[in-house]
């Protein structure tokens, strides 16, 4: 749950053959349907590949990248 003007952040590890896995289009498609109350945030590919500051790395990122997969991080704001 989200207060009104808190940011939202997911992150999600894409393997580089398959560009978005299942989960990913889910998350975009949940997201896109709710565009009256959340803001995507991110204005270019650049803004969700890079760690947010001050996020730590989760043992899920490490081993993502790892085995070479990338890892994208999703920004959201509710309204």
């Amino acid at each position: 749950m989200l207060m009104l003007g808190t940011k939202e952040t997911k992150s999600h590890n894409i393997d580089q053959k398959v560009c978005f896995s299942n989960l990913h289009r889910h998350t975009m498609m949940v997201m896109q349907r709710h565009f009256d109350q959340f803001d995507w945030l991110c204005d270019s590919a650049i803004d969700f590949q890079k760690r947010p500051g001050g996020w730590p790395e989760t043992r899920y990122e490490a081993k993502a990248r790892r085995k070479g997969h990338e890892v994208w991080y999703f920004w959201y704001r509710k309204k």
